[in-house]
């Protein structure tokens, strides 16, 4: 629908309003009493009901950017808050022992599995597919990478934090190195969010020497 049409069909709703309104006995009252002020009285009518009008035709557009810029800050605020929080989680991980990460397929299985099990409705779950990694600072080039990239749509703020939690724990070769954030077209208090994932894997030498363990040294004890 163009413009020109946008308006002819305004001007049709605004003009059937209208004569509702002359229809109104109310509106005919009003309409005496305004002819029976003098003319003093009739302009201050007009200059009142005119920066009335003003107000309201002001007043709209304004609350709806107010809104606007406090959906704004609650969405800065809330994506701060995601943030700090995986990243608390991230460090307390670090600390475990290391494990080979798995290659391309088996992470965006891993990553399938992961989301499924949160129960998201089907038309929330978006594509789950490979991420260019390899210009990315990432560690030795001697260690493979492979990058996954998640949608994941109309989440709040608890489903987020679980769902980032839930995929840092894959394994400990897998890390989360990113999350793009947008607020819902649908709801502004709900979030489209995309989970960007690599998994590291060690060269098969590496990953047989990290398995192997020193010998538990046990107390000798002498006999009586």
């Amino acid at each position: 629908m163009d413009i020109a049409s946008i308006k002819e069909d305004l001007t049709e709703k605004l003009t059937a309003i209208w004569d509702k309104v002359e229809e109104h006995p109310a509106y005919s009252r009003l309409l005496e009493a305004y002819d029976s002020l003098p003319a003093k009285g009739q302009k201050a009518v007009v200059i009142v009901s005119s920066l009335l009008l003003t107000y309201i035709l002001l007043a709209i557009p304004l609350s709806f950017i107010s809104s606007s810029q406090v959906s704004i800050e609650e969405f800065e605020e809330t994506r701060h808050t995601i943030r700090e929080l995986l990243k608390t989680t991230r460090l307390d991980t670090e600390g475990s022992s290391f494990r080979s990460g798995p290659a391309e397929d088996g992470l965006i299985g891993r990553v399938r599995s992961t989301i499924s099990a949160q129960n998201f409705l089907p038309e929330q779950v978006g594509q789950i597919q490979p991420y260019d990694v390899s210009k990315l600072p990432l560690g030795p080039k001697t260690i493979e990478k492979f990058g996954v990239r998640a949608e994941v749509k109309t989440l709040n703020l608890n489903e987020i934090i679980s769902l980032g939690y839930q995929l840092q724990q894959v394994t400990s070769g897998v890390k989360l190195i990113g999350m793009e954030m947008t607020a819902s077209v649908k709801d502004p208090h709900y979030f489209d969010v995309i989970f960007k994932l690599v998994s590291f894997v060690l060269p098969a030498d590496d990953e047989a020497e990290d398995g192997k363990k020193p010998p538990a040294r046990g107390r000798s004890q002498r006999g009586k």
